[in-house]
């Protein structure tokens, strides 16, 4: 059974989620009453509520990206307003986030994928685009368009593998219902159009992924 391990100081929604080896964040989203920039943690190992005490540069809501490397997480897109922000704050310390960059285009509810040396923002809203962004973890720069989906698509989950991406699902997608059960695959090592490789067995939209 699934157990809880604490609880946020302030509900929030549309937020990024992000995860080192030993902690997971939540940041950005929206409270009760507006978009924040609070950044907050909690351990995999103790059943304790989060705690809190840095914030992004920019506030962010309705369904922002999180993206993870060893050492820092990193938050892209997000409403309020539109945005082509990226954020990027350290996981040892409780410092503040800091400007990492930009994105090729501004958007919201993009999917967040992660390999070990790069995030990827993968479609998203505002207006619905296939555009694939790949930024690097290792220095601040802004982002490259390295491929587009197999069709636009928002608020699909994305899913992190070691040597591939994944963007299943969708809230909207092009194509209608037909493409909110796709799952597109794309490699990391190679900057080409992701591929549609499988279908949900029931589509959907607002989903969360995972990480390998």
């Amino acid at each position: 059974t699934v157990s809880q391990p604490g609880d946020l100081i302030i509900g929030t929604y549309g937020a990024a989620g992000c995860s080192s080896a030993t902690d997971g964040y939540v940041a950005g989203g929206v409270d009760s009453t507006a978009a924040t920039t609070r950044i907050e943690r909690f351990r995999f190992n103790s059943e304790t509520s989060i705690t809190t005490g840095r914030n992004l540069v920019v506030a962010r809501r309705i369904s922002n990206c999180g993206h993870s490397s060893e050492t820092h997480g990193y938050a892209s897109t997000g409403e309020s307003p539109t945005a082509d922000h990226i954020d990027k704050f350290s996981f040892a310390s409780e410092s503040n986030a800091t400007d990492q960059g930009n994105l090729t285009v501004a958007r919201y509810s993009s999917a967040g994928i992660s390999s070990d040396t790069h995030g990827y923002t993968a479609g998203g809203q505002g207006p619905l685009i296939n555009r694939l962004d790949r930024f690097a973890f290792a220095s601040a720069g802004n982002a490259t368009d390295v491929g587009d989906l197999s069709e636009a698509k928002a608020s699909s989950a994305g899913v992190s593998g070691s040597t591939k991406g994944y963007i299943s699902g969708a809230y909207q997608a092009t194509s209608g219902s037909a493409g909110q059960g796709r799952i597109d695959e794309f490699a990391h090592a190679s900057s080409v159009n992701a591929t549609n490789v499988a279908t949900l067995f029931d589509p959907r939209g607002y989903s969360t992924g995972t990480q390998y």
